[in-house]
């Protein structure tokens, strides 16, 4: 006999996604027993083809054999129910051969599964890219948050940037509500820039968005220089100096454009093309010059002299702008002095008075704290720095070139030198004794003093006050030396005179005894330097 009943039982009510789920099909008053499959359907669910691959179906059959020679076969299939299974039949189908002999039709019976879920979301779009806002142009966004559930009403909403829940109270934000999930975001500024994730709850639950949305915001670059190496550097060395245009904060960070700035006038903003075609969409054709295809945040200073210091910014442009102008990063370039002038004082150097010798630059070069080396001759005076110094008292080692040189961290001055020509007024190196006897009839009797004098002098001779004209005085002549000066002994140059008695034209070639003592002087002459000088001497003949 054919089936005479199918029951399928399991499900009174709804069911929440992720119940396990037992469905049994009941077929009685079969003989011989009944067949009995699950679809879907479209499909058979016979375990093989699960409604869900990670979770798949399993179905028990037993066949039991009643008192009357019938039988009845119960089938159990088993399953753990998914949100997409909400709204699905499930069929159970049975047959016996009996059925199949007359050509009867299957017998079936199904059950539509309710299936609570929480909501199933989709944000788009995953990425959106927009310029933060400016003065000029507000820039706003608009967050979709779409889902399903069951049930469909909501009872709370929410959006999470990076994983934080956001304040939707903010005036900025407009939707995010049960009623209204979207989000719009009004005047999108750099700190809106993130992930964001939409939550949704139903009764059954809450759920965030598998996927989240990238809010890229682009805004112009903020930059500093970074200058190498670093300052101060010196001009006499001739280095290049590195300047980079440093992004410190913008997206995207990298520079399209720099204009290089130096105290306020713009030297060049690259890079800078000078093509001469163009291809249809607007690119360059051939070479654009040295200046093209090269980094715009890169600008090297070469060869460094003094007149490239000064206050050095920049500013950048990428996709959303120009940014503001860096904050000005001083190249600092230390130079020497200008050449070295030189000066002394009096200008009548005397011996044993002072000269006072003074170096002048007109500009003391970078940094101001000039010192300065002075030489005399060839021998460095190493305890001499300052800009003007005194020699007192003048000796004759100061006679000489004196050289200055003006010198700071930058460098040094060209020298400036100056001769020193010290003059000596007439001074006894050697004087007479102021007194001497002699013996009347000796035979070398001679005076002899000597006297420095730059210029030169002249040496004369007196007895007892009237010059001795030695040239017709046979009684007398006169033997003159000139010395040079004298750095041992701080001499100057001198005239060493010696008054010699000529005792063959004495008569009888002596003295005379009985005469009176005679009074002899060296007389030097003056020069242009000081008045004469004398020295006296008695002399007394003795018997």
């Amino acid at each position: 006999v054919r089936p005479t009943d199918i029951n399928l039982s399991g499900l009174e009510h709804h069911v929440v996604q992720g119940t396990n789920v037992k469905l049994d099909c009941v077929v009685r008053g079969a003989r011989p027993e009944a067949r009995i499959w699950w679809t879907n359907g479209t499909t058979d669910l016979d375990g093989e083809a699960p409604l869900d691959p990670e979770n798949p179906t399993t179905i028990t059959t037993s066949v039991q054999e009643e008192k009357d020679g019938t039988y009845t076969t119960i089938s159990s299939l088993s399953f753990k129910v998914r949100h997409w299974e909400n709204g699905k039949t499930i069929y159970c189908h049975a047959e016996n051969d009996i059925m199949l002999k007359n050509d009867e039709p299957e017998l079936r019976t199904s059950i539509i599964l309710d299936v609570r879920y929480p909501p199933v979301i989709t944000v788009k779009p995953l990425n959106t890219t927009v310029n933060e806002t400016t003065e000029a142009d507000a820039t706003n966004v608009f967050l979709q948050c779409v889902y399903f559930a069951n049930p469909q009403e909501l009872i709370d909403a929410a959006w999470l940037k990076d994983g934080r829940p956001l304040d939707l109270t903010d005036r900025k934000y407009v939707g995010g509500t049960k009623i209204n999930p979207p989000l719009y975001i009004n005047q999108v500024k750099r700190e809106d820039m993130g992930e964001y994730s939409c939550s949704l709850t139903n009764e059954i639950g809450t759920s965030i968005s598998d996927d989240s949305i990238f809010l890229n915001v682009q805004y112009t670059p903020e930059v500093e220089i970074i200058m190498e190496p670093s300052t101060p550097v010196k001009a006499v060395d001739k280095a290049n100096v590195s300047l980079t245009c440093n992004v410190t904060s913008g997206n995207p960070s990298s520079l399209l454009k720099v204009r290089w700035i130096s105290d306020g006038q713009i030297m060049k903003e690259l890079p800078e093309c000078n093509y001469t075609s163009y291809d249809e969409n607007g690119v360059g054709v051939g070479n654009g010059g040295p200046f093209c295809n090269l980094d715009p945040s890169y600008l090297l200073l070469e060869r460094v002299q003094e007149t490239f210091a000064g206050n050095y910014t920049c500013m950048g442009k990428n996709v959303a702008g120009w940014g503001p102008e860096s904050q000005p990063q001083e190249l600092i370039v230390y130079y020497p002095p200008s050449s070295a002038k030189i000066r002394f004082y009096p200008s009548k150097v005397v011996k044993g008075g002072s000269v006072t010798l003074e170096c002048e630059v007109e500009h003391p070069g970078r940094p101001d704290n000039v010192t300065y080396l002075w030489f005399r001759g060839n021998h460095q005076m190493a305890d001499i720095t300052t800009a003007k110094f005194t020699v007192s008292p003048v000796r004759l080692e100061t006679r000489s070139n004196f050289t200055c040189i003006a010198a700071n961290e930058g460098g040094k001055s060209n020298p400036a030198s100056v001769y020193v020509d010290v003059n000596a007024p007439p001074s006894f190196i050697k004087t007479l004794k102021t007194y001497q006897g002699v013996l009347y009839n000796s035979q070398h009797i001679n005076l002899t003093c000597r006297v420095e004098c730059f210029p030169e002098c002249l040496i004369v001779w007196k007895k007892d006050g009237h010059t001795l004209n030695t040239s017709n005085n046979p009684l007398y002549y006169v033997k003159t030396t000139v010395h040079d000066a004298n750095l041992q002994t701080n001499d100057f140059e001198s005239i060493e005179s010696t008054l010699i008695w000529n005792m063959t034209n004495w008569p009888e070639g002596t003295l005379n005894k009985n005469g009176p003592n005679s009074h002899y002087t060296c007389q030097a002459t003056a020069n242009s330097i000081g008045p004469g000088v004398s020295s006296e001497i008695e002399i007394a003949v003795d018997c």
